[in-house]
This record gives structure tokens, C-alpha cells and sequence, in this order.
């Protein structure tokens, strides 16, 4: 793929069919989807060191993107940085941060156990500085992708609005945003405990490749549809069979922004 093409394609000058075939070159292999993706960043870094006369409206704000991209990541150093001092200097008792990821963005954390967090738009995490006690418990308020580091005898919490995930060592990816009635968890790899609030049960547990979603209070299970949906780790935003209004109630949740159709008969 030229970079003329792939530069068109990322500032959104192409064609119609110059769309549809970079859309279908990234999806048909890892490296494509890499070599985008450093494209990509060419192209924010060019925006970056452009004058300010050059910049089009289209390009400034793409240009507040990477700010907010660098504004996240600096974020998150400094809150890896404010662990490792609390560690260093053995505060008697555990502080809790949260780290948000806002419209737009994507965030990556690394836990104090080294455990690797992704958090999509608009999620937040809340975690202690270090983790003390028989388990290791996090708060996750929208989507997360975890990469959970293996600890026998400490396992891993994830608390949301509806149900905690009991984990050891696996990776997994949860939907649970307070202000959607959507909860849903895809086990890619390893083993997933969903525990009820009310008496702390086992609600049920979910085997690798299979995805769990809560529907009217009852957890219906089945196989994981379209694994290129979690590329969102990486930048990318991928559907498959999904109909207009699927496809633009994520893309009002992922860019907080309300979009209305006003003839409904499309939205099928």
C-alpha cells in the first residue's frame, strides 16, 4: 500500500472505493493493520510540526486528538510514577487513583502487579497503589480489555455496576458502563468467575472463545462473534453485521456525541 493512498484514507480525503479498499487491505492481515497504524502516527506527527498558517480546520482537529492522546498517556505516567514513589518510600496504608480515558481516546495502564489494562472512551479505572490483602480488586466503569498477570494465591477482582469478575491469570475484555443497561464480558483466554452482588454467589462461569452478556437479570452465554471487535485496543473501530443503529449508538458512546437519524427506516 502507497502512503499517498494510506494518507488520503487517514484525513479522510479519499474516495469512496479508495475507502472501501484500504478498509479491506487493513482487515486482511496483522502486518497491514501495523503498518496503518505507524501511518497513522506519521500523520499526527506531521500535524504536530506543521505551522499553524497550513493547518486546516480538519487538521487541527486532528492535531487536539494527538494533544489529548499525549495528555492521557502523560496522565498515566504520572500515575505510574506516583505508585512506584508511594512504593519506594512503603506508605503505611494503600491510596486509591482512578485513571479516565476520555470521548475518543483510548488509555493504557500497567497495575502495580503488572497486570495490562486498556481502556476504551469515556472508561474509568479506580485501583489502589499497591495491592494489599487476600485479592487484588478493581472498579471499572465502561470498557476495559485486561491482560491479568497470574497470581494463585491472590486472585483478580473486577467490580462493575452489575456484576464482579473473579479471575487468576487470563485475558478478557467488559462492557459495563453505569450509564448504559449494557453489561457484557468476552473471555479470549484462561477463566472468568461472574459473582452476583446481592449474596455474593457464582452466578456462572465462562469458558475461553465465549462471551457472557446480562439480559433482563439472567446471564446468556455463546461463542465470540467478530474477534477483530477488540482491535479497539489498537486504535481500530471494527463492525460486522451490525446495523446502522448498532454501529451509531458505539459511535455516540465512543465519541460522546449524540447522533440523530431522522428517517428511522435506514437505521435497520
Amino acid at each position: 500500500m502507497d502512503n499517498q493512498t494510506l494518507f488520503r484514507y487517514i484525513s479522510g480525503k479519499s474516495s469512496e472505493k479508495e475507502r472501501k479498499y484500504v478498509t479491506e487491505w487493513i482487515l486482511e492481515d496483522d502486518e497491514h493493520k501495523c503498518e496503518y497504524l505507524k501511518a497513522h502516527k506519521i500523520y499526527d506527527a506531521t500535524l504536530w510540526n506543521s505551522s499553524e498558517e497550513k493547518r486546516t480546520k480538519k487538521a487541527s482537529l486532528l492535531f487536539m486528538r494527538y494533544a489529548l492522546r499525549i495528555a492521557a498517556v502523560a496522565v498515566m505516567l504520572l500515575c505510574i510514577a506516583e505508585v512506584w514513589r508511594l512504593s519506594v518510600h512503603k506508605a503505611a496504608v494503600p491510596s486509591m487513583m482512578s485513571v479516565y480515558a476520555p470521548a475518543g481516546q483510548r488509555t493504557e495502564i500497567v497495575l502495580p502487579d503488572s497486570t495490562r489494562v486498556w481502556l476504551n472512551s469515556g472508561s474509568k479505572l479506580t485501583f489502589a497503589n499497591k495491592f494489599e490483602g487476600e485479592t487484588r480488586n478493581v472498579t471499572l466503569d465502561g470498557e476495559g480489555y485486561f491482560e491479568v498477570k497470574k497470581d494463585i494465591s491472590k486472585p483478580f477482582i473486577v467490580e462493575t455496576n452489575k456484576l464482579n469478575i473473579r479471575v487468576l491469570g487470563t485475558e478478557f475484555n467488559v462492557i459495563a458502563y453505569g450509564k448504559e443497561n449494557t453489561w457484557e464480558t468476552s473471555l479470549i483466554r484462561g477463566s472468568i468467575e461472574l459473582f452476583d452482588h446481592a449474596n455474593q454467589s457464582m452466578a456462572a462461569k465462562v469458558e475461553p472463545n465465549s462471551t457472557a452478556i446480562l439480559i433482563n437479570n439472567k446471564i446468556i452465554k455463546k461463542p465470540i462473534e467478530n474477534k477483530e471487535y477488540f482491535l479497539w485496543t489498537k486504535g481500530l473501530i471494527c463492525f460486522n453485521n451490525k446495523t446502522i443503529k448498532e454501529i451509531l449508538k458505539k459511535l455516540s458512546l465512543y465519541y460522546d456525541y449524540n447522533i440523530i437519524i431522522r428517517d428511522s427506516k435506514y437505521l435497520d
